[in-house]
């Protein structure tokens, strides 16, 4: 598998406040818990779990929204490429998960070297590419 370094976006201010700005995944966050996290106007959850604004669809919004931030200073490009190592604490003192953000190369999905998550439905693929296809530049 091919890995390579990316110029990923950040957060400009605060670590402590850019920390309070991730949140749990899409697929975690309910209405309920959307509405908290959408107080923040600056929050991640904004971008992955987006709300319409009247006629506007909620995908665009978030391309919308996404433009702006990096206009307004709200999030920055990192000057060159880079690998993305995190820690996710699961719970408070509790197990740690590591990560690396980085992109792959493209692999045949027969190869087996790169696998599906195990629970995809159908609907939150054809969701999350609706968001994919009108928020990421990598599309274009």
């Amino acid at each position: 598998m091919d890995i390579f370094a990316f110029q990923g976006l950040r957060y400009q201010t605060d670590p402590i406040l850019a920390g309070s700005r991730a949140g749990p995944p899409y697929d975690q966050i309910d209405e309920t818990l959307r509405d908290r996290l959408h107080a923040d106007e600056n929050h991640f959850a904004h971008l992955v779990r987006p709300l319409g604004g009247g006629e506007e669809d909620p995908h665009r919004r978030a391309a919308r929204l996404h433009e702006e931030w990096q206009t307004n200073g709200v999030i920055q490009q990192d000057a060159g490429p880079s690998l993305y190592p995190y820690a996710i604490e699961l719970a408070p003192g509790g197990a740690r998960r590591l990560g690396l953000g980085a992109l792959i190369g493209l692999e045949e999905p027969a190869s087996g070297v790169i696998r599906p998550h195990e629970q995809t439905v159908a609907k939150t693929v054809d969701e999350r590419l609706g968001l994919a296809w009108i928020s990421s530049p990598s599309w274009c």
